[in-house]
This record gives structure tokens, sequence and C-alpha cells, in this order.
């Protein structure tokens, strides 16, 4: 992936599943993504699902969240990426 030399300048903490999304379960997707020159993720497509809509949906919007190092002002270079997550699981206490 050419983003792998880009640096991750901003990305928030992992978002919390939603209360009517079984948290013991585990939900892995692979994301594909198109980063601007000025660093921002402009466009999210799922390319292997968790298995649940609203699962999807946060993992998009958590990248979407994401801010990459900005390339010099007068670039208009965009970058394309790959990023799995991993939600869920039960590891958190009771």
């Amino acid at each position: 992936d050419p983003i792998l030399n880009r640096e991750v300048i901003y990305r928030p903490r992992e978002p919390e599943l939603p209360t009517w999304v079984d948290s013991s379960s585990t939900y892995m997707m692979e994301l594909e993504f198109i980063v601007s020159a000025q660093g921002e993720v402009k466009e999210v497509v799922p390319i292997v699902s968790s298995g649940n809509s609203d699962v999807n949906l946060l993992g998009v919007r958590y990248l979407k969240s994401w801010r990459f190092a900005p390339f010099p002002l007068d670039s208009t270079e965009e970058q394309q990426g790959r990023v799995k997550f991993i939600f869920g699981g039960g590891d958190k206490a009771p």
C-alpha cells in the first residue's frame, strides 16, 4: 500500500460498539480508503464486511475521522490504502 509511508497525525480512541450490538462477538472488517493531499480520508469502501451493518458504519465513520500528514501545498496527489479493524470480542469487564 502506498499509504504505508504516510504518517497518521490524528487517530481518535477506538469507538465503542452500539449497545444493541452483541459486544461478546468479534467483528472483523477490511476497508479500502483514499486520502487527499491535505491528509483527509475522502472515500471509504468496505472490502470485507463485519457481518453487521451497524459495525460496518461504525468502522467507516471511525476511519473517516483519521488524519494523515499533508503533502506540500501545491500537491494534489491522493493515496489509497487498506486497513483491518477488529471490534468487540468481549474483552471488557462486565
